[in-house]
């Protein structure tokens, strides 16, 4: 085809379809596109709902570990009294002969898992329902099985 038969065949279109063409078409989005989009927006959502539930980490326990869990997961045996969280103490002191400066608060009266810290008042994380609880200077005593057990503050959950 010649340039001459090129712009002959041209002239000879509706000026209708020439401005059309012009116009040139829209393009949509495809399915392809949105679709990953969409996928990509909900993970990011999802991670940040989990990063904003975590719960926070308190260095200063022991072995740097948050609440006082060792490596095997199992949190150290601990107790929730009066909104505050005592967990049993390294070195246990000699108690007996000491029951005149307990001061009776109440007994255990339910569990969590012992990967869990208990929340909830006169709970604990080892089986030792019905254990009596006594405040002994700062800390709290209890009693298992006839043994005096020393349990220290943690963490206060009125803070």
């Amino acid at each position: 085809m010649t340039r001459e038969d090129f712009f002959e065949v041209l002239g000879d279109l509706e000026d209708d379809l020439v401005l059309e063409a012009g116009e040139g078409k829209r393009r949509r989005l495809s399915w392809r596109v949105i679709v990953p989009a969409a996928a990509c927006l909900c993970a990011v959502a999802v991670a940040a709902v989990l990063w904003l539930r975590s719960p926070p980490m308190d260095s200063g326990n022991l072995d740097g570990e948050p609440w006082g869990y060792n490596k095997s997961c199992e949190a150290a045996p601990m107790v929730c009294v009066g909104r505050g969280l005592y967990r049993i103490t390294g070195e246990q002191p000699e108690l007996e002969g000491r029951e005149a400066e307990f001061i009776y608060l109440g007994e255990i009266s339910s569990i969590v898992d012992s990967s869990q810290k208990p929340m909830e008042d006169f709970q604990a994380n080892d089986d030792i329902i019905g254990a009596k609880v006594y405040k002994f200077d700062e800390n709290i005593v209890v009693d298992i099985d006839g043994k005096y057990w020393l349990y220290e503050l943690v963490y206060n959950y009125m803070d």
